[in-house]
């Protein structure tokens, strides 16, 4: 079919075409307004002027909501802008430099935290040696005996004064055969003895500084003088006064070979002697205060007396 028809000829715009049938020849009249038969509605004028304003409108329509959009979004970047930066106009809109800004000031607590948490793991384990020191600090040892110097002491034998003794005073427990000599010199002769003695219990004896020598024989060890344990009463050998007993008056039963002396000292030689006794029977010593010392053997036990 032609885009273009053939116009129908002049006059009568609704003539038949030559050669069609006249009216009333089988065909049924037009409606009365309608239209020239035979032509769609597409190809009516007024289609095309209809599409293209449905056409302008719908790209208006597209224009103004585009533009609208644009006006929102410019209008919340421009609210947001005061919020990050107050001093910034409008012109600085949405820009990713908060949150880049943003992102470092939120990973720097994190940084300060685990440098928190690190000096307290320090601390812990610093802490700990002391509360594990402090437990060997506090021990304490129980105290043992006090120390003392030990006091000089000899054997029996013959020992050289100044060499291999102090002068001193001595005492030793004595023996059953205890005997011991003071000496001038190492000669063996009688002459050389200064004084000797044979000890019946205890023995203590003065040893000079001017003696040469000292020998025993029997006797227990000889131990430096220096104190002794106080007694009430005693027998048989040589006693302090006001070591081993107060000075006063004594009594003892006395016997057979009982004898007794109150010395001013005990270097056992005869100037040494203040009073001396040998009574068969019962027997009572007044010891004075001066005396330094008291000598006994085969008295028996002597009291305090009134």
């Amino acid at each position: 079919m032609s885009d273009n028809p053939t116009p129908p000829p002049a006059g009568d715009p609704w003539a038949p075409p030559s050669g069609a049938p006249a009216s009333g020849a089988g065909v049924p009249p037009a409606a009365p307004g309608a239209g020239p038969p035979g032509r769609p509605w597409w190809r009516r004028w007024w289609v095309p002027v209809a599409a293209l304003v449905v056409l302008a409108l719908i790209a208006g329509g597209i224009a103004l909501a585009v533009a609208n959009s644009d006006d929102d979004d410019t209008t919340s970047d421009t609210t947001a802008a005061p919020t990050s930066s107050p001093a910034t106009s409008s012109a600085v809109t949405v820009t990713s430099v908060p949150s880049a800004t943003e992102t470092p000031t939120t990973e720097t607590p994190t940084t300060e935290v685990t440098t928190t948490t690190e000096p307290t793991t320090t601390e812990a384990s610093t802490t700990a040696p002391p509360n594990t020191t402090e437990p060997s600090t506090t021990t304490t040892t129980p105290p043992g005996p006090p120390t003392t110097t030990p006091l000089p002491e000899f054997f029996n034998g013959t020992h050289a004064v100044g060499t291999d003794i102090q002068p001193g005073r001595y005492r030793s427990a004595g023996g059953a055969v205890c005997s011991f000599a003071r000496l001038r010199n190492l000669s063996g002769d009688p002459s050389g003895t200064i004084a000797s003695g044979t000890a019946v219990g205890q023995s203590i004896v003065d040893i000079a500084p001017t003696d040469a020598a000292f020998r025993s024989a029997g006797c227990a060890p000889w131990i430096a003088f220096i104190a002794a344990t106080p007694v009430k009463t005693f027998g048989d050998g040589d006693w302090a006064i006001g070591v081993h007993f107060p000075a006063g008056r004594y009594r003892a039963p006395g016997g057979a070979g009982c004898r007794w002396a109150r010395v001013r000292d005990f270097s056992h030689e005869p100037s040494g002697t203040i009073a001396q006794g040998t009574p068969t029977g019962a027997v009572t010593v007044t010891i004075a205060s001066t005396d330094v010392g008291f000598e006994t053997a085969h008295c028996g036990t002597w009291r305090p007396t009134a």
